[in-house]
């Protein structure tokens, strides 16, 4: 593998290359890559899907690696520059704690959604931290909203003379420092298709490929609720000026006179907006009809010619030119406190260019989801999915939010990877359908490619079985799932036990799992085994640590969890199926592209999208050469449907059919057996 990288890097062009588990892919792709940057004085980045991989390439890998390369040169060893580049969201920034804590000793009451817990580990944090790197904080999922005021997600730090970037303590700046003088940048997926800040790699090594649609899927997407455009206006002139320190309030501070007319535009701006999603709302409750359920509506072409909906499209038009108005409002502030700051004091300075980033931020902000709107208004059908869904917060209410996303990646590709790096390679354990490549290349949309398929040298006829528990219920389509979630609990709890804890359960829907894990922590502390739900007992990095430092312990865990867990050894020795991760019928995405499918789209679209999944899935069972484990899937339908047989092909080995009861007397029987003597 590692000459099949080192053929595509020098030669150029695309390769794909699937590796099972236990090939050693990661030293196979990293070591002709360090050879070939620290030889040219090039860069190349490394781009996952998981942080977990991130991490365990720049702390473990890349040790490694340069041991390797010392046997033969010390001196590319000793040359070799390494980092991790994430995202910007993932970073701190400083001004933006500064602006929380004067907000916290202000009174503001635009504060609600940080903590005091969380800014105060923040504040002591950030004076010992030397990257600034969100995954030193361990933050929950309760923490994210707070985060998201305290990153660098939105800030123009690194173009408008902050004082952090100009005495280089700027978390993010530093970040890209060390990214500009490193010969390997390992980052995500997102950051390799979006960022325009990470230094150029003529040469991209894809790791977890099998991701790359969903990424450039996400971030083609489109979305804009009326609440993005109130957080916008309110922090402009909100209707209650005690509610927030106004941008009107705020320039009046640093000494600039805001245009007459802002508080009037911003008001105009949102009873036009208002106008308009009332509009938006009406037509999506007529069209839902008396459905108890929000399903997503799909603005088809049939859809967007009802004269409802043209109403509401004739309507944006006007509310589009008093949001440019008030946008034009706000270019002005800023241009005036920027004016004033050539001739202002060292404090005024500060507070002026405060004001400019904050006013300038905003106006971008506004026209991004101005602009978003009158995208997904005027979208071609033909090659973008558009729709209506209701999203809900986390105050537990809900917004209409208007979406939409490329019906193929392709084109987006040949603009965001395929042109822009002269070699790329894309691998991974699980990128073929039936040992063929087609399903993945049309999905890209690749051009010509270098192919490569090896297997995994793990011995799982002998250290693996893999049943099909055939007493449980059908996962239901529409009727209520209490009776199969209780079944799926039934079966945890002895399939668990039998394992004596050792046990990951992989879901597809969060709450499934939620429901059955109320129905079994208890059960399983009366038998010593702890129980660990990914999110409401930690990050899926915490659940699974859990896993690994006490083996009596069962984690609950969905999609994320479904790849990127690494715990070799005994301590996972149990893995549990619930169903099979098809995408949800309702998906309006898939919906589209299964429709636009040429043939069965079932066969030739979704079945082999859900089989991708289940070998991820199963992945996570043998991670080493002494590695002995079991593999239930709790969904009959394997063993019923006819795509059974596609579900056998992908696995490893043979699938066995049994009740749970024998599931469990099996379980019990394979894990005691001495590893040294064939099993029957």
């Amino acid at each position: 593998m590692a000459r099949d990288v080192a053929w595509v890097i020098h030669v150029g062009g695309v390769g794909l290359i699937e590796a099972g588990t236990g090939v050693g892919k990661s030293l196979a792709y990293l070591v002709p890559a360090a050879i070939w940057a620290v030889a040219m004085g090039q860069r190349v980045l490394i781009a996952t899907y998981t942080k977990n991989l991130q991490s365990q390439l720049l702390d473990s890998e890349i040790n490694r690696l340069r041991t390797m390369i010392a046997r033969e040169s010390p001196e590319i060893a000793g040359a070799l520059e390494a980092t991790i580049l994430r995202g910007r969201s993932n970073y701190l920034c400083r001004r933006n704690l500064d602006r929380a804590v004067d907000a916290w000793l202000d009174q503001d009451n635009d504060r609600a959604d940080l903590s005091e817990s969380l800014l105060a580990r923040a504040v002591v944090w950030a004076e010992s931290s030397s990257t600034g790197d969100r995954e030193e904080l361990r933050l929950s999922e309760d923490d994210d909203d707070g985060w998201n005021r305290l990153s660098a997600a939105n800030a123009s730090c690194l173009s408008d003379g902050c004082s952090y970037v100009e005495e280089g303590t700027c978390f993010l700046h530093q970040a890209y420092k060390r990214a500009e003088r490193s010969h390997l940048i390992v980052g995500n997926q997102a950051l390799l298709l979006t960022s325009t800040r990470v230094p150029y790699a003529p040469v991209v090594i894809i790791d977890e490929a099998h991701f790359v649609e969903d990424v450039a899927t996400g971030i083609l997407e489109r979305k804009v609720s009326q609440a993005s455009f109130e957080r916008l206006i309110s922090r402009i002139a909100p209707e209650n000026p005690r509610r927030t320190k106004t941008l009107v309030q705020q320039a009046l501070q640093a000494g600039v006179q805001p245009p007459g007319s802002l508080s009037v535009e911003s008001q105009r701006t949102r009873q036009a907006i208002t106008s308009f999603w009332a509009q938006i709302e009406r037509f999506y409750v007529e069209m839902r009809g008396d459905s108890d359920d929000d399903p997503p509506l799909r603005l088809t072409p049939k859809v967007r010619e009802s004269s409802d909906w043209r109403r509401a499209a004739q309507h944006w038009q006007a509310s589009d030119a008093q949001a440019s108005a008030l946008i034009d409002q706000l270019d002005d502030l800023a241009r005036v406190a920027r004016h004033q700051e050539k001739d202002a004091t060292d404090g005024e300075q500060a507070r002026l260019r405060t004001l400019a980033d904050d006013v300038s931020r905003i106006a971008h902000r506004l026209r991004n989801a101005t602009d978003a709107v009158t995208s997904i208004l005027k979208a071609d059908p033909k090659r973008t999915v558009s729709w209506l869904e209701t999203e809900t917060r986390d105050a537990g209410d809900s917004v209409l939010t208007l979406k939409s996303a490329p019906l193929s990646v392709g084109p987006g590709l040949l603009d965001l990877l395929w042109s822009r790096h002269r070699s790329i390679v894309l691998t991974g354990a699980t990128l073929t359908v039936n040992r063929r490549w087609h399903f993945l290349r049309d999905r890209l949309a690749l051009p010509s490619a270098h192919e490569k398929q090896y297997g995994s040298p793990f011995d799982y006829e002998r250290n693996s079985r893999i049943f099909i528990a055939d007493d449980i219920p059908q996962p239901p389509q529409k009727e209520p799932p209490d009776k199969w979630e209780a079944a799926l609990a039934q079966a945890i709890l002895r399939l668990a036990g039998a394992a004596r804890g050792r046990t990951l359960v992989l879901f597809t829907s969060k709450d499934a799992m939620a429901h059955v894990a109320e129905q079994v922590r208890e059960p399983l502390n009366e038998e010593d085994l702890d129980l660990k739900v990914q999110w409401s007992d930690g990050s899926p990095a915490q659940v699974t640590q859990a896993l690994r430092d006490k083996p009596r312990t069962v984690v609950f865990g969905v999609s994320s969890l479904w790849t990127g867990v690494d715990i070799p050894g005994e301590n996972l020795s149990l893995l549990i199926i619930c169903r099979m991760q098809f995408d949800h019928p309702d998906d309006p995405v898939h919906q589209t592209r299964s429709a636009e499918y040429k043939g069965d789209s079932f066969y030739g679209f979704t079945l082999p999208l859900a089989l991708l999944r289940l070998r991820q899935g199963f992945g996570r069972l043998i991670r080493s050469r002494s590695d002995r484990g079991v593999c239930v899937i709790l969904d009959p339908r394997v063993a019923t449907k006819s795509y059974g047989r596609d579900v056998h092909r992908s696995l490893p080995r043979p699938i066995e059919r049994a009740s749970v009861e024998e599931i469990a007397d099996n379980i019990e029987t394979f894990l005691a057996a001495d590893p040294n003597i064939p099993v029957a």
